[in-house]
């Protein structure tokens, strides 16, 4: 019996996904990166807080409608 190798799951596209570009960003993380400058401009307190900025983010992302979601 031969042994069968596994030619469709070899790589045939040699770059990395940095080089390729990566993926596209989803709506939530383009909302992320036009709010955080916003807040912490209005909160400069939390430059060193990683965590507080992003439950921010996450609080105003849940107050949106499924309308302003969309835009993004």
């Amino acid at each position: 019996m031969a042994r069968r190798t596994r030619k469709n799951n070899v790589n045939k596209n040699k770059k990395t996904r940095k080089q390729r570009g990566g993926r596209k960003l989803n709506g939530y993380m383009k909302f992320a990166q036009k709010t955080r400058p916003e807040i912490l401009n209005a909160n400069p307190s939390l430059r060193s807080d990683v965590v507080a900025v992003a439950r921010k983010i996450g609080e105003k992302w849940r107050a949106l409608s499924p309308a302003e979601k969309a835009r993004y």
